[in-house]
């Protein structure tokens, strides 16, 4: 909602995701025209890769607690002191740098430690790691491959290269080598878990499964694995399974992003939104900044008619998003608009409907939809029709306006041209319902041609 990724829609959305990565399923049904607005929401299903393997780096489990890391940075400082001229303490430092988000430093740091030391090995996969987070793939490539050559049996560097791939979706390249990896260390979990999900990406769901429940048999205390395993049963619709492999993944770790969305997603498909809300709200005390997780708990709030805990859920939302994020802040104010509309505050539904549209840089369609069904249910039909010639001319021969245009010319009796235009909208997507209904009622209840309407509703 519902990934992370965070705008609502009437059809399903899933995201298959991974740090830069991402994989768009969708299924549903298409949004048809004159039904019920759209609660704007993205849904999303996210996954885990393994890390990049650091080299001589303590490994916290669990919480990567941010106090820690800072703690271990202040006694990595001290010991350089004491030892300026140890390359092992430099590296030591590059690394609390690192895992604080000070990169650049890590980076200076990491150089001081090769400059009395070129051929420390440490130091040298650690800078690699650094340019990597930079986004210089090149630079973070090239070592990383001359280390492979220089290890022919660590199978840390293949792992880091095919990251490094995968991280700028090149993933035959990083199948490949993390094929290699595995023919080193067959039952490498952190392998098995990332083929697993490359094949979850090409939509190999049953390799996937395979991989991933033997990677289990390596470590089966890994909730990422049990996240995965739960991203390939949403994908194949079975709530059930999908929903046990969350649990898992949840009760290993209970304070993943990644696994609370992916188990909100299925609890609220199956209406217990009350749970999410208890997720989400436990979720939000660590991390109140979160805008996909307030996305979330305002829909759970939003269908159980919770209204006004819902737009405060959005207000509060609102308040969180980059002011820079336009398009964020304008899908908020599309679903505070339908809100207002939910408890029949009419101005309040249209201003906020008005402000989107104002306020998107790169227009959404479906907060047209939603202005031009507000119009039609208040029967203001040349408002209707104004936001229906404007959207037209951002979203030409959109199938969805072009039923609208019909439905304004046939409330304005002007029969034959709305005939037209429905025929023109089941030309360019016959699956789309409400044509035939309408040509149907034009037909039986204008010409009274009532052979005509019932075969269109065949």
């Amino acid at each position: 909602m519902l990934t992370v990724n965070s705008n609502i829609k009437n059809h399903d959305e899933l995201i298959i995701e991974r740090d830069n990565l991402c994989t768009q399923i969708e299924s549903g049904n298409p949004f048809f025209a004159n039904q019920n607005v759209v609660f704007s929401k993205k849904e999303t299903s996210q996954f885990d890769q393994g890390q990049f393997c650091e080299v001589r780096a303590d490994v916290v489990t669990g919480k990567a607690i941010q106090e820690f890391y800072e703690k271990k940075l202040e006694l990595s400082l001290d010991r350089s002191r004491r030892l300026p001229q140890a390359p092992s303490v430099a590296n030591a430092v590059a690394l609390s740098y690192l895992r604080v988000g000070e990169t650049d430093k890590a980076i200076k740091v990491f150089q001081n430690a090769l400059a009395m030391d070129k051929n420390y090995f440490p130091a040298i996969a650690n800078l690699a790691r650094c340019y990597s987070i930079k986004g210089d793939f090149e630079r973070a490539l090239r070592i990383y491959e001359k280390l492979e050559k220089e290890n022919k049996n660590d199978v840390r560097f293949l792992i880091n290269i095919a990251l490094l791939h995968l991280n700028n979706k090149n993933i035959d390249d990083a199948l490949a080598y993390f094929k290699k990896a595995q023919k080193i260390e067959p039952m490498n979990y952190s392998v098995l878990n990332n083929i697993g999900m490359i094949y979850l990406i090409k939509g190999n769901l049953s390799s996937a499964i395979s991989l991933f429940r033997n990677a289990l048999k390596n470590k089966n205390d890994d909730y990422t694995i049990y996240n995965n395993l739960g991203v390939c049963f949403v994908a194949l619709n079975n709530v059930d399974k999908s929903l046990y492999y969350f649990k898992i993944a949840y009760r290993l770790n209970k304070s993943g992003k990644n696994v609370i969305n992916n188990l909100s997603n299925v609890l609220q498909k199956i209406g217990d939104h009350e749970s999410v809300i208890s997720l989400v709200d436990d979720f939000l005390q660590a991390h109140p900044e979160d805008v996909g997780m307030r996305n979330l708990i305002s829909w759970s709030y939003f269908q159980m008619e919770l209204y006004q805990k819902c737009l405060r859920e959005l207000k509060r939302t609102a308040d969180y998003i980059n002011p820079e994020s336009k398009n964020e802040i304008a899908s908020v104010f599309n679903n505070m608009g339908i809100v207002y509309k939910k408890i029949n505050k009419i101005s309040k539904a249209e201003g906020f409907f008005l402000k989107s549209l104002q306020t998107y840089t790169d227009p959404d369609v479906i907060v047209y939809y939603n202005l031009i069904h507000f119009y039609f249910g208040l029967k203001r039909l040349d408002k209707a029709k104004t936001i229906i010639d404007e959207s037209l001319v951002l979203f030409k021969d959109n199938p969805i306006i072009l039923s609208y245009l019909g439905d304004y010319y046939s409330n304005t009796l002007d029969y034959e041209t709305a005939q037209e235009i429905y025929y023109k909208v089941l030309n360019i997507d016959s699956k789309i319902l409400t044509p035939y209904l309408r040509l149907s009622t034009i037909c039986a209840d204008v010409y009274e041609d009532t052979e005509s309407a019932l075969e269109l509703l065949k």
